[in-house]
């Protein structure tokens, strides 16, 4: 596993390119190949890491397990600069899906998001309405949420349970309720929990959202979306991680693989370059 986040590398850029008179935004990029070292983000309720069921060297990490009402958070630690460009990829596995007796072997549930809010980097809450449908993060506040969802919930008015949907806050907090969706993607979807290895691309432009799953030629969900303005976020400063959930049934919803990186605007290559610059010495001096 390397775990590699470089936003310390990027302070003494800031500070120099302050000090001539820029005011670039906060940047940062890290990549999980695997989560042996797990300590760069803060693991609330159900979220830990786990062995990799299929055998690999690297550990998972598992939001909830195959154990009802079970909530789970995993978010980085370090607020990031996502009002602006960014890009994240994420390869995941939902397997061992299963109820109590009567239920259909199949039915796995709830799902996971990728969750966007700008309060703590300990946001978790345990309650009815974010169990099982509410998928972790309903009842978290106001909140930008890409879920997978895996069950069909009427309550939700969900339309099925293979669907990749994007919710926003709407008058107050947002819910996992399909009138706070801007935007889902209900067909055409591989089966994204049959326990097979899956990925998905989320590439974000301030006024653009899309999202891609691995196999797909095109963007399988495209929205409008301003996440400075869905937020109110304070210099486009948030933090980013998962959220998960089981009710009456469950599954593993394991992370294998998570990476996020800043796609600097044309003013801020200077940003990247000097910080480049000073990364290649120190690693030329180590």
């Amino acid at each position: 596993m390397e775990t590699r986040t470089i936003a310390a590398r990027y302070r003494l850029a800031l500070t120099l390119l302050a000090g001539m008179g820029l005011a670039p935004g906060a940047v940062a990029d890290f990549i999980y190949n695997g989560f042996n070292d797990a300590s760069g983000l803060n693991l609330r309720g159900s979220a830990g890491t786990a062995a990799d069921p299929l055998g690999g060297a690297n550990n998972v990490l598992r939001l909830t397990g195959t154990t009802p009402s079970s909530v789970g958070a995993a978010w980085h630690r370090d607020a990031l600069a996502l009002g602006g460009s960014w890009e994240s990829e994420i390869t995941f596995r939902m397997s061992e899906r299963g109820g109590p007796a009567g239920f259909n072997a199949l039915a796995g549930a709830d799902g996971f998001a990728l969750v966007i809010q700008d309060a703590s980097s300990s946001l978790h809450a345990s309650n009815s309405s974010t169990l099982g449908g509410g998928i972790g993060y309903n009842g978290l506040g106001r909140v930008v949420a890409i879920e997978v969802d895996t069950w069909m919930n009427e309550r939700a008015e969900d339309v099925n349970a293979n669907h990749i949907s994007v919710h926003v806050p709407g008058t107050g907090n947002t819910t996992s309720h399909e009138r706070d969706s801007i935007g889902s993607m209900t067909t055409g979807l591989p089966e994204l929990s049959d326990g097979s290895l899956h990925t998905l691309f989320v590439t974000y432009e301030p006024g653009t959202l899309s999202v891609s799953v691995a196999g797909q030629v095109a963007p399988v969900l495209t929205v409008a979306l301003d996440i400075d303005q869905a937020l109110g976020l304070e210099g486009g400063l948030a933090w980013i991680g998962f959220t998960s959930a089981t009710g009456g049934c469950w599954e593993n919803h394991d992370i294998y693989n998570w990476s996020f990186r800043v796609v600097p605007a044309p003013a801020g290559s200077a940003v990247l370059t000097l910080a480049g610059t000073l990364w290649a010495g120190r690693r030329r001096r180590a």
